[in-house]
């Protein structure tokens, strides 16, 4: 998603007229990623901690770092929208959250950096 736009913003007001409006509760939400830089997380997050760790080892941990588990407390005004709501045909229990929003977010788990470094740059989404 982030490469379509170098303005978070004005993707993230494109998904809110794209995408059925989300109507659930805050969530726990989870993220596997290259080790963040500034609080810069993406906006891909799901809740199933199994489905965020498969996205953090493997080719995500060649990332400069390494990579992490992210866990974080989305409040319902956070959360963009959800796969559920039009198929999840990843089965990755998606959640499109506004990252500004997010409220504790902490580092569950770490992985080391395995491997080399090229084709990482794009990495975190």
């Amino acid at each position: 998603m982030r490469s379509a736009s170098n303005h978070i913003r004005v993707t993230i007001r494109a998904l809110k007229v794209l995408l059925p409006k989300y109507t659930g509760l805050g969530r726990i939400l989870y993220r596997g990623q290259g080790t963040p830089t500034n609080r810069r997380y993406g906006m891909s997050w799901t809740d199933d901690i199994a489905i965020a760790e498969r996205f953090a080892t493997g080719v995500r941990q060649r990332a400069e770092g390494g990579s992490v588990i992210l866990e974080a407390e989305a409040p319902a005004n956070a959360i963009i929208g959800a796969t559920q709501a039009i198929g999840d045909h990843y089965k990755e229990r998606e959640y499109l959250v506004d990252r500004r929003l997010l409220q504790k977010v902490r580092v569950l788990k770490r992985f080391p950096q395995i491997g080399n470094l090229e084709s990482t740059a794009q990495m975190t989404d």
